[in-house]
C-alpha cells in the first residue's frame, strides 16, 4: 500500500530543517512514502524561497497555494493527493519533531487492525495523545532527548495500540479506504480547530476505529504552525460549540475513556517512568522495634534496595525506624503516606488489613509482595483474631504483579490454599553459601555454657514441647530466645525476649552458645536456620519442608552442622563443630532483592499491560473510592496544561499542583 506525507506550512519556514535532517538520518522513513509533499500556505512570505530550496535538496515535492487557504483547506489538498495515489495519508504539522521510527510505527498500526481508520503518534503536547498525563513543553533539543528516552523505555511496558474516541490533528494517519469514503475535513470548521475531532467521530460512527500508536513519537511545539494570531480563542470556542452540536455525546466519550483501566494503566506507567525507575516505595509497616527473623529480613531487604541504587521511600513505624537506624541511611527517605505513583512498589510481609493489601498495588506500576508464609492461616488463634485475613489473602495474586516467597514450600502452600495458578508467584531463597559472622565485640562470657532455643509463644513454634524434652546437661543453661513465656519450672532454663535486643547483643548470644535448637513444627521460610548457620554452630531441628529445602542446597561443610531429630532429648553438647576462621558479614541480600525486582520486570509488554489493567479493575472492586477524584484530577490537569504556556503563571501553578496532587489517587 502506498503512503503520502503532507506537511502544511504557514511561515516558520525554518522548521523545514527538522524534516530534512530527519529523513536524511532515517532513509527507511523516507522510503515509506510515495510522496512527501510540503504545501506552502503563505506564498507571500519572504522566506518561501528558502522553503522551496530545502525541499529540492531533500527531494520533497514543493506545492505553493496561490493564496492563503488556512490549515483545513490545505490539509484537504493532501486528501486529494492520497486519493489519486490510492494511498494512506499522513498529515503532519510543521511545528513537529519526529523521533526515529515515527512513521513506520504509525503506518504499521493499519496492518495490525484492518478496522483502524485514524491513528496518531504519542507526543508531549497533543491533548489525548499526550505521552504523560500532563502536557510537557519542548524548549530545547535536550528537552526532546529527555522525553524521547522515557518514550523508548515505555515501549517495554505498553501495547502497540491504544484505542481512543478521537486522535489529534497535529499528526494523523488516515487509511486509504477512509479517505475514499470521507473525502476530507469538513470545511464548516474552516480555517481550523476541531476539524480532526469531527472527522474521527464521523469515521467512528461508521464502524472504523481511532487509536494512538504507542510506539510512535512526534514532538509538538504547539501553536507555531498556525497562521491565525488574533481571534484564535474565539475561533476555538466557535468550532467547539459546533462540534458539540453535531456530537452531543462527545464529553461522555472522553469521560468514559479517561476512566477506562487501559487509559489509567498507560498514564500511571508513563507518570512513574517520568519520575524514574530507580525510585521505589516500600511498605514496611510490619516492621517492629525489636530483633527477630522477620524484622531482620525487612531491614536487610530495605538496606539492599538502597545498596542497589534505589531511592527508597519508606513507610514504617517511627519507633521501628529509629530502633533499626534506618533513618541514618542516605538513600532512604522516611515518608508518612502514599502520595503519588511509583514504578516499583514493595510490600514486605503479610497483609492483615485492607490498606496492607491495596496501598502498594494502587501506587506502583510493578507491585511486589515479599510474602513470608501462610502460617497465620494455620494458627487458630490468629485466624480468629483477624477474621478478614483469608478474604484479604485471596486477592494477593490478583493485585500484586509479583509475589516472592522465601521458599518453594511456602509458595506451594499458598497455591494449595488459594488454588492459584502461580503465574506471578516465585520463590527466592536467601543465599545458602553462608559466610561466618564476626564474633561480637561485647560477647559476654559471664553466662557460662548455654544453648539457644529459638521460638516464641505461638504453639506451632514447638517451644513448650521442647522444654519437656531437652535433656539436663551438667553446667549447661538453655536460653529460650523469642518471648511470650513468663517462667519455667526448670532451673536450667531462662527466658529472654528478643524484643529490644540490638544486633550486637543478638550476635553475642549466637557467638557464645554451644548449640542452637529450632523446635518449630511449621515455618513458611527457614530464616532461623539461615541465621544459625552463619555462626557455624551445631543446629538441632525438626525435619520440616522449609528447613529441608534449605539444607538440600547447602555446601557439605555446612550440612554437617545440621541435625534433623524427632525428639529433642537427643541433643548433646558433644560433637560440636570446631572453630572456623572468620569471613565477612554479607548474606547476599542485594542478590536476593535484585533477583526479585528483575523477575517482576521480566514480562512481554502486552502481557505486562494486560495484567496491570486487570489489577486496576480488581482494585476498583475492592477499593472503589476515589473514582470521582480521578475525574476531577483529569479536568484540573487539562486546565493546568493550558495555563502552563503562560510563563508568568508557572510559579503559581507549581504551588497549585502540590495542593491538588492529593486528589489524583
Amino acid at each position: 500500500m502506498n503512503n503520502i506525507l503532507v506537511i502544511p506550512f504557514y511561515k516558520n519556514e525554518i522548521f523545514i530543517d527538522n524534516f530534512v535532517k530527519y529523513f536524511s538520518k532515517f532513509p527507511s522513513e523516507y522510503d515509506l512514502f510515495k510522496k512527501i509533499c510540503i504545501i506552502n500556505d503563505c506564498p507571500d512570505s519572504p522566506r518561501s524561497d528558502y522553503l522551496r530550496q530545502q525541499c529540492a535538496l531533500a527531494k520533497f515535492e514543493y506545492i505553493e497555494n496561490d493564496i492563503n487557504l488556512g490549515f483545513l483547506k490545505t490539509a484537504n489538498k493532501g486528501f486529494l493527493i492520497a486519493n489519486d495515489f490510492d494511498a494512506n495519508l499522513v498529515i503532519l504539522n510543521s511545528d513537529t519533531m519526529p523521533y526515529k521510527g515515527a512513521f513506520v510505527e504509525l503506518i504499521k498500526c493499519f496492518e495490525v487492525d484492518p478496522m483502524l481508520g485514524c491513528v496518531s503518534p504519542r507526543s508531549n503536547h497533543a491533548s489525548i495523545c499526550n505521552l504523560f498525563p500532563e502536557q510537557v513543553y519542548i524548549e530545547s533539543r535536550d528537552d526532546f532527548a529527555h522525553i524521547a528516552d522515557i518514550f523508548e523505555i515505555s515501549k517495554n511496558y505498553v501495547p502497540q495500540i491504544s484505542y481512543t474516541p478521537v486522535t489529534n490533528g497535529f499528526s494523523i494517519a488516515i487509511r486509504n479506504t477512509v479517505i475514499k469514503a470521507f473525502s476530507g475535513y469538513s470545511e464548516e470548521f474552516n480555517p481550523g480547530y476541531e476539524e480532526e475531532n469531527d472527522f474521527c467521530l464521523k469515521v467512528a460512527a461508521h464502524g472504523f476505529r481511532n487509536a494512538i500508536a504507542n510506539y510512535s513519537f512526534v514532538g509538538h511545539l504547539e501553536g507555531k504552525s498556525f497562521g491565525l494570531n488574533e481571534g484564535r480563542d474565539e475561533l476555538k470556542a466557535k468550532n467547539h460549540e459546533l462540534l458539540l452540536k453535531k456530537y452531543p455525546y462527545y464529553y461522555s466519550l472522553l469521560s468514559r475513556y479517561s476512566e477506562e483501566p487501559s487509559t489509567r494503566a498507560y498514564q500511571n506507567i508513563l507518570a512513574a517512568l517520568k519520575r524514574g525507575r530507580n525510585e521505589i516505595i516500600v511498605d514496611a509497616s510490619n516492621l517492629g522495634a525489636y530483633y527477630n527473623g522477620t524484622n531482620k529480613l525487612i531491614v536487610e531487604s530495605v538496606l539492599a534496595l538502597a545498596g542497589l541504587g534505589f531511592q527508597v521511600n519508606l513507610l514504617a513505624n517511627e519507633e521501628a525506624i529509629s530502633f533499626h537506624r534506618l533513618d541514618e541511611v542516605p538513600k532512604i527517605k522516611i515518608i508518612n503516606d502514599f502520595d503519588r505513583q511509583y514504578f516499583f512498589g514493595l510490600r514486605i510481609g503479610q497483609p492483615f488489613k485492607h490498606g496492607d493489601l491495596v496501598n502498594i498495588p494502587s501506587h506502583s506500576v510493578i507491585a511486589i509482595n515479599v510474602f513470608l508464609d501462610t502460617i497465620a492461616l494455620d494458627c487458630p488463634q490468629i485466624y480468629v483474631e483477624i477474621p478478614q485475613i483469608y478474604g484479604l489473602w485471596s486477592y494477593l495474586d490478583k493485585v500484586f504483579g509479583h509475589i516472592s516467597f522465601i521458599s518453594e514450600h511456602s509458595k506451594e502452600q499458598f497455591k494449595l490454599r488459594f488454588h492459584s495458578l502461580g503465574k506471578n508467584l516465585s520463590a527466592n531463597l536467601l543465599p545458602r553459601t553462608i559466610p561466618l559472622q564476626q564474633p561480637a565485640n561485647n560477647s559476654d562470657g559471664s553466662r557460662g555454657k548455654y544453648a539457644l532455643v529459638i521460638g516464641n509463644k505461638f504453639t506451632h513454634k514447638g517451644v513448650e514441647i521442647a522444654l519437656g524434652e531437652l535433656p539436663r546437661i551438667q553446667g549447661l543453661q538453655y536460653i529460650i530466645l523469642g518471648g511470650g513465656f513468663e517462667s519455667s519450672e526448670r532451673v536450667d532454663i531462662s527466658l529472654l525476649p528478643s524484643g529490644g535486643l540490638s544486633n550486637d547483643e543478638m550476635y553475642s548470644l549466637y557467638s557464645g552458645c554451644e548449640f542452637i535448637v529450632l523446635p518449630s513444627f511449621a515455618e513458611g521460610y527457614g530464616y532461623p536456620l539461615v541465621e544459625a548457620l552463619a555462626f557455624r554452630k551445631r543446629i538441632y531441628l525438626r525435619d520440616i519442608p522449609c528447613y529441608r529445602e534449605i539444607a538440600n542446597g547447602l555446601e557439605e561443610n555446612l550440612l554437617d552442622l545440621v541435625s534433623f531429630i524427632d525428639h529433642f532429648s537427643k541433643v548433646t553438647i558433644d560433637n560440636q563443630p570446631k572453630s572456623a576462621s572468620s569471613v565477612g558479614l554479607s548474606e547476599g541480600y542485594e542478590e536476593y532483592i535484585r533477583a526479585i525486582t528483575q523477575e517482576s520486570d521480566d514480562k512481554d509488554a502486552q502481557v505486562f499491560f494486560n495484567d496491570y489493567m486487570m489489577r486496576i479493575q480488581t482494585l476498583n472492586i475492592i477499593n472503589p473510592s476515589g473514582v470521582d477524584n480521578r475525574i476531577l484530577y483529569i479536568l484540573l490537569a487539562r486546565i493546568y496544561g493550558k495555563l502552563y504556556q503562560y510563563k508568568i503563571l508557572r510559579p503559581y501553578l507549581k504551588i497549585a499542583k502540590y495542593i491538588f496532587k492529593s486528589i489524583k489517587n
